[in-house]
């Protein structure tokens, strides 16, 4: 419909990546540097770059680690990611080659 077509456009417009609020909301203004917060979460330098970049998602794993050290819950944190995936996805999904399934009635 045509009311859905322009929420999906405004609300694509605000797709951010869960890395980027970690980033902006999180990680900076504690003035930490990605080596420090990697310590913290118990990962690498290149992982935590990539998650803060949006080179790489959120996994469940990485959730509950920023969960424990940092907060916010690991639903929040996961929520965040599986919302910019779907959003993203929605951008590129292509119906043209599909068919609705109709139940004869």
């Amino acid at each position: 419909s045509l009311i859905k077509k322009s929420f999906m456009k405004r609300h694509n417009s605000l797709n951010i990546h869960a890395g980027e609020i970690l980033k902006y909301e999180v990680i900076e203004p504690a003035n930490l540097t990605i080596g420090e917060a990697s310590k913290y979460l118990n990962t690498t330098r290149l992982t935590l770059s990539n998650i803060l970049n949006g080179k790489s998602g959120i996994t469940p794993n990485m959730a509950l680690r920023i969960s424990f050290v940092f907060g916010g819950s690991p639903d929040f944190w996961l929520r965040l990611q599986r919302n910019y995936e779907l959003i993203q996805a929605e951008k590129d999904f292509d119906e043209k080659n599909l068919k609705k399934f109709l139940v004869n009635s």
